[in-house]
């Protein structure tokens, strides 16, 4: 298995592939999380470990600012819908 680094390279790149994308989901960055919920909006790429961990995203609503007044689990909530 590539490690978060090549998977990071590979999501610039839009070179990864979709299984991969639950990997960088379940990452400790927020970049690559977010690279990733993107990745799988623009693919339009969705399977039951993805739902799982963007559920577990969402709840995400305090103390994990990614953008302004946004929170992680706003990110997570749009790519759910």
């Amino acid at each position: 298995m590539a490690s978060i680094a090549e998977l990071v390279k590979e999501l610039e790149n839009d070179t990864i592939q979709n299984e991969d994308l639950i990997v960088c989901m379940e990452a400790y960055s927020y970049r690559v999380v977010v690279m990733a919920m993107f990745k799988a909006i623009e693919r339009n790429y969705c399977n039951q470990r993805i739902v799982d961990r963007l559920t577990e995203l969402s709840k995400l609503l305090k103390d994990n600012k990614f953008l302004g007044p946004w929170q992680m689990g706003h990110v997570a909530l749009a790519t759910l819908a």
